[in-house]
């Protein structure tokens, strides 16, 4: 008889054990399961797919041997020391379970569940088959019930919020340094992130009149350090081509220095404010191309996008030999713990992840920490301006006419904890 209940302790640790480790696989461990060929795998995997038969078959088993061992253990007591002791064997065996059936066996789990979801996996199909009645039974009923209080809208297994926070664990548990843990992010927001967000704005952007030669073109572009450059007819917000160095020089040999730019122009590509980086990469990739004309919605000249700042979403600023490298976009403020000095023309998306913030899903759309700003005032701050939002405290520190340049910024004490 003691050999019996210690055979079923050992069974309940067991069935707790497997409980454990398959309900803390993670998705990356679903995926390795799903990955491998062995027969194991593709059980184990299946009972990841429907956890309700998992629980329910593994819970069972779990039940039923602990009331036999309970049954044993007080049968035993009565027939050997009288009913008077039955309390001090109930106290003994609901430690016994306590230890070596309950809390040992999970902590072992956590530890290797892997391996136990494999090990279990065969024996559990096998028990499945055979109690499928029960269980059939008990999985209906725990379904209406789960109907009775599901949530509405569900729960996702996998944000991308939670994806960010998971880069962020491996971080920390030094599977990816610092920068690699950067341009994981960048790249799950690659696709989300819009034209707008990294293109030159227009304000910003050297163009050249198609009236000009090409003699007095080249100083201007040589000047500037650009290889392609819009060229405009009549009006900035015409813009009729794209001139590359390449071709000027190529017309300067050719002594064609009195010929006028125009002629040398390639027929510009144009895309919307609207349109995604990660679209925009792929056209520029297929058709060959390196400069896009960015329009607004009214059709309007917005700004130039180019494939340097396609490429700098994933990488970082990339500078050239004779490009002046600018500041940091987001600096921690000297001499504080929590105040950060932003520039304003920081990407929102990069902002709120690099200081790991909350946000609305809506605010996935707007390009720039300037612009999140003025939605929120619906107004042009002026400088010394303090702007309260559900980020946290911003100071305008400095402005350039009526467009935002630097501004302080103190988060929420919820999202600094």
């Amino acid at each position: 008889m003691l050999v019996a209940i210690v055979i079923l302790l050992l069974l309940s640790g067991l069935f707790s054990a497997t409980e454990t480790a398959y309900t803390s696989l993670s998705i990356i461990d679903q995926k390795i399961l799903e990955s491998k060929h062995s027969k194991s795998a593709k059980i184990a995997f299946q009972f990841c797919k429907k956890s309700d038969i998992l629980l329910t078959t593994v819970l069972i088993c779990n039940n039923v041997v602990n009331i036999a061992a309970s049954a044993i253990v007080t049968t035993y007591t009565i027939n050997r020391w009288g009913n008077n002791y039955v309390g001090y064997a109930t106290g003994i065996l609901t430690l016994f379970l306590l230890l070596f059936g309950e809390i040992s066996p999970k902590q072992i789990a956590l530890n290797n569940n892997m391996e136990i979801a494999l090990f279990m996996a065969i024996p559990l199909k096998a028990l499945t088959l055979i109690l499928f009645p029960i269980v059939w039974l008990f999985q209906r009923f725990s379904l209406l019930l789960s109907i009775i209080f599901r949530r509405k809208g569900g729960k996702k297994a996998l944000t991308v919020e939670g994806l960010m926070h998971l880069t962020d664990a491996a971080e920390d548990q030094g599977v990816v340094d610092e920068y690699e843990n950067g341009l994981m992010q960048r790249a799950i927001r690659f696709s989300e992130t819009q034209v707008r967000t990294v293109m030159t704005h227009r304000t910003e952007v050297f163009c050249l009149s198609d009236t000009l030669t090409i003699k007095e073109a080249f100083p201007l572009m040589v000047d500037k350090g650009f290889s392609r450059v819009p060229i405009y007819h009549r009006s900035h917000e015409n813009i009729i081509g794209i001139l590359l160095l390449r071709d000027l020089l190529k017309a300067q040999v050719e002594h064609k220095e009195n010929n006028l730019i125009g002629f040398l122009t390639k027929k510009p590509h144009f895309v919307p404010e609207q349109m995604h980086v990660g679209d925009l990469f792929f056209q520029f990739k297929h058709e060959k191309l390196n400069m896009a004309i960015v329009l607004d919605e009214y059709g309007g000249f917005s700004g130039v996008v180019s494939m340097e700042d396609v490429v700098e979403q994933l990488f970082g600023e990339i500078y050239d030999e004779h490009e002046k490298q600018q500041g940091e976009l987001i600096v921690k403020k000297a001499g504080t713990a929590k105040t950060y000095i932003v520039q304003a023309d920081t990407p929102f998306l990069q902002f709120a992840d690099t200081l790991d913030l909350s946000h609305r899903k809506e605010d996935v759309r707007i390009g720039t920490l300037a612009a999140y700003l003025i939605n929120k005032t619906g107004d042009i701050p002026k400088k010394g301006d303090f702007i309260t939002t559900e980020l946290g405290t911003f100071k305008v520190l400095s402005m350039t006419g009526n467009r935002l340049d630097t501004l302080e910024f103190t988060p929420c004490e919820d999202d600094y904890e």
